[in-house]
């Protein structure tokens, strides 16, 4: 009967808070899934929308119009 005294059950807010976070966290992966097929198709970077709201309040593009060009790399020198 001590192990039965002991147990503390949670305020009812904590289960629903708990799993608001969780569909929160959920829906924030299906967004950037998205957002890194449609840069793949697009074939250059696109801004997230977090980047777009700081382009309208000053911050800069930081992004290139064009196509992002991949870096060629460097040829192996060959051991004798």
């Amino acid at each position: 009967m001590e192990v039965l005294d002991m147990y503390y059950e949670l305020p009812a807010w904590i289960e629903p808070a708990i799993g608001g976070l969780i569909i929160i966290i959920m829906g924030l992966f299906v967004y950037l899934s998205s957002h890194l097929i449609s840069e793949r198709k697009a074939g250059k970077q696109l801004p997230m929308f977090w980047e777009k709201i700081g382009e309208k309040m000053g911050y800069g593009k930081g992004y290139p119009k064009g196509p992002v060009k991949k870096k060629k790399k460097a040829a192996k020198k060959k051991k004798k």
